[in-house]
């Protein structure tokens, strides 16, 4: 959107020049997103006669009909008053579009909604996603039938209220997570009994999803990462975790010792109906955000 104003400022002029007859001003009426602009060209050009003939006209009807020589020196005064309101109009003019742009952009922050998410695995956010804090993952023991079944992101800076140093018992238990990652998983041997490394990140969106069986998200959806489908190993002699998405690409802090754990997922087929999905196929997964 452009806005023209052609303003005639000088009787000696006839054409405009950027050195002495014309003002040229942009400002931004909105922010870069709405690209819309307000230009000001004050030119010197063809208004002059209308200008000329204007003010004839004004001093004919002064004088009760009888025309008087307009002089020269008497319309450079009357542009000279005209170029001052001008520079004021346009002083006023810019300053009440800058007020206008922060109120704007005022008003777009405080509606921003976003969301945060767990990158399992990794220790930096993907793409334009911030870093809240990264740390280690963290849950209970293999063996523990209590505590929580959730994993945490623990920070790697923790900081303490009132406690009593020692396992007192009757407590709940934490442990950090390692990789269990053997053979026939869709990650390296490498990665066997490896601390588990985590990222809390803030997403440019408000709403956040994690599709199990999926690397890719659905239309209009803006994908953060993809990887496998992750827990407890299922067996009688575990207890139950959630399922929580793990990076297809790892990262480790050293050796664990095995106490919390993470195993990849597999299908089984019978309820589960195959096809589509196959015996003993890992799950992949995809954290997405809108």
């Amino acid at each position: 959107m452009i806005v023209a104003l052609s303003i005639v400022c000088h009787l000696v002029q006839s054409k405009c020049n950027t050195e002495s007859g014309c003002r040229n001003v942009a400002l931004p009426l909105m922010d870069s997103n709405l690209e819309a602009t307000l230009t000001a060209n004050i030119n010197t050009d063809k208004l002059n006669e209308q200008l000329k003939s204007y003010i004839s006209q004004e001093i004919e009807q002064g004088n009760h009909g009888f025309v008087t020589n307009v002089t020269t020196e008497t319309l450079k005064g009357a542009f000279e008053n005209l170029d001052k309101k001008i520079d004021t109009q346009m002083k006023s003019l810019e300053s009440k579009i800058l007020e206008q742009n922060t109120e704007i952009n005022h008003l777009k922050a405080k509606g921003i909604t976003r969301s945060t998410y767990i990158r399992w695995g990794r220790t930096v956010c993907p793409g334009e996603a911030n870093i809240v804090y990264d740390g280690t993952a963290a849950g209970k023991h293999y063996g523990d039938k209590g505590s929580g079944a959730n994993y945490l992101c623990l920070p790697k800076n923790p900081e303490w209220n009132a406690y009593v140093d020692g396992t007192n018992g009757e407590k709940g238990l934490l442990y950090g997570v390692e990789y269990e990652i053997s053979g026939n998983t869709p990650y390296p041997r490498s990665l066997h009994s490896k601390i588990t490394p985590c990222v809390v990140c803030l997403a440019m969106r408000s709403t956040v999803l994690m599709v199990p069986a999926k690397r890719t998200c659905s239309h209009g959806w803006h994908k953060e990462f993809s990887g496998y489908l992750m827990s407890y190993m299922s067996t009688s002699g575990r207890t139950a975790t959630e399922y929580i998405c793990v990076d297809e690409t790892l990262e480790s802090r050293g050796p664990g010792s095995s106490q919390a754990e993470l195993y990849p997922v597999e299908a089984i087929c019978g309820s589960l109906k195959c096809p589509p999905y196959v015996q003993g196929r890992e799950i992949t997964c995809v954290v997405c955000s809108k």
